[in-house]
């Protein structure tokens, strides 16, 4: 599974090969005008997986897959792009 973010925070995974928006479930209102992102309060950081690196100072570097919490308890699993500045 490919997740995203892109470089507004909006949360976009990868289905049938396009990336695709994703809409808060627990939005009261319509679902299709409120995106699940990064200002959300349940919304995690990426905890990623590091992998073996000659390159960095502890031996290991920060790899693309990983785990992203979101609301509810639930963990999306897969390959993380941030397309959001530092």
């Amino acid at each position: 599974m490919k997740i995203k973010r892109d470089e507004n925070g909006y949360l976009e995974i990868e289905r049938a090969g396009r990336f695709v928006f994703q809409y808060c479930p627990l939005d009261p209102g319509n679902p299709y005008q409120s995106r699940c992102g990064d200002w959300c309060p349940l919304f995690g950081e990426p905890e990623h997986d590091f992998v073996p690196s000659l390159h960095h100072l502890s031996g290991y570097a920060e790899g693309p897959n990983g785990k992203l919490p979101i609301c509810q308890g639930r963990v999306l699993v897969g390959e993380i792009i941030d397309e959001r500045g530092k």
